[in-house]
């Protein structure tokens, strides 16, 4: 029995996960060519683990990373599930085909900052922000992200936290390369980054729960569903003053959506009492007929 094709939307989403997983590669890969591999950082994770073994080892920084990430890679089809691993396997390639790109046109590429404290802040600040992009589509950028979606999956630790929990253990590994400064920057540059990535993480999953209470429901209703295609809730009340009929109006929005629909209702009804509360996480909803899923 043959599967079905897929639809034209999940071929739509996939392709624009890989899109999105490709720039944040990009992303990724210049902090670590630029702001670690020219400073002789040694941030926790494979990268930088790499960057002890080539002053060991005469290999490439590039065939290092890509070896021991594809012996992380089986843990996560394994543990984590196939998706997440076909994904992985994916940004694994692609990293290792950037940083060979930067080696051929940007060989003994100098710090961009004398400053290692600055060049610390900088990569922790990229990289947190690339991985924050790839995780939130069901991946990772290989290595020790793999050590921290386990973690976080079957110990419920934070990402970033798990991070910095695998990363030290590669940060001290500098101790047989370079001197403590070397290894107490690198655990600083392991510490930030697994901190930033937390609050990035926070940031993108951040939903605003958004009550409208109008005497006239029809049109806020309209506009979120056929706009913003988002799903709402309506509820009977009566006021508590005038005793008159009321309509709340309940639906979860992202930022985007927010701003949008509070701009609409400046404009359209402003006759309308608003409250907004904040939530960190969303999970569930209703698939439509569509395939899309409403809250």
């Amino acid at each position: 029995m043959t599967k079905p094709f897929p639809s034209k939307s999940t071929v739509r989403e996939t392709v624009t996960d890989y899109l999105v997983i490709t720039l944040a590669m990009g992303i990724i890969s210049f902090g670590v060519y630029f702001f670690m591999v020219s400073c002789n950082l040694v941030i926790g994770n494979v990268s930088g683990l790499s960057l002890v073994l080539s002053k060991i080892i005469p290999v490439r920084i590039s065939i290092l990373t890509f070896i021991m990430n594809a012996l992380l890679l089986i843990l996560s089809v394994l543990l984590i599930g196939r998706d997440f691993g076909a994904k992985t396997i994916y940004t694994t390639a692609i990293m290792s085909v950037y940083l060979f790109i930067f080696e051929i046109i940007f060989p003994n590429q100098p710090p961009l900052c004398t400053n290692q404290l600055v060049n610390i802040l900088c990569y922790s600040l990229i990289i947190s922000y690339g991985q924050t992009i790839i995780f939130n589509r069901n991946a990772s950028a290989g290595g020790f992200d793999i050590v921290a979606k386990i973690l976080n999956k079957y110990l419920h630790i934070d990402l970033g936290k798990g991070l910095i929990l695998a990363g030290v253990t590669a940060s001290l590994t500098s101790l047989f390369v370079y001197d403590i400064e070397t290894v107490v920057l690198s655990i600083l540059g392991t510490y930030i980054g697994g901190v930033c990535l937390d609050r990035n993480l926070a940031n993108f999953q951040l939903r605003y729960r958004v009550s409208v209470i109008t005497s006239d429901p029809q049109p806020i209703q309209q506009y979120i569903t056929d706009n913003l295609h988002c799903g709402v809730s309506v509820y009977q009340l009566t006021g508590g003053y005038h005793k008159e009929p009321r309509h709340d109006l309940v639906s979860v929005l992202d930022k985007n959506e927010y701003q949008k629909l509070m701009d609409y209702l400046r404009i359209h009804a402003s006759q309308v009492f608003v409250t907004v509360t904040t939530t960190g996480e969303v999970v569930g909803g209703f698939r439509t007929k569509k395939g899309r899923t409403l809250l």
